[in-house]
């Protein structure tokens, strides 16, 4: 089936990428030094993000953060820069080093 010319390409594009936002928040995985690695999914707020360990999944309220983005409750920290991100226990930085896999 031929696309008609009467539809602009970027008409279709636009389609598509709206399509595409309407999806929601979407899980990434951050891999780290070490073969480690987690996964995250930011709320659609962004007031809360799901991190998901080897060992345990966690829901995490965002707390103020500097720059980037950061999540915590109790003694555990997610920060999110961009396409970096860690975690740490406490004072102890368990993932650190870790990009975004795409």
């Amino acid at each position: 089936m031929r696309i008609s010319s009467a539809i602009p390409r970027n008409l279709l594009l636009a389609a598509g990428l709206l399509a595409l936002a309407a999806c929601g928040p979407r899980e990434v995985v951050y891999r780290c030094p070490g073969g480690k690695s987690f996964a995250v999914t930011v709320s659609e707020d962004g007031r809360s993000a799901r991190l998901v360990l080897p060992e345990r999944t966690l829901v995490l309220p965002r707390a103020a953060g500097e720059t980037g983005m950061l999540f915590s409750e109790q003694a555990i920290y997610l920060g999110i820069d961009g396409d970096e991100a860690f975690v740490s226990e406490g004072e102890t930085v368990v993932y650190q080093d870790c990009r975004a896999s795409r």
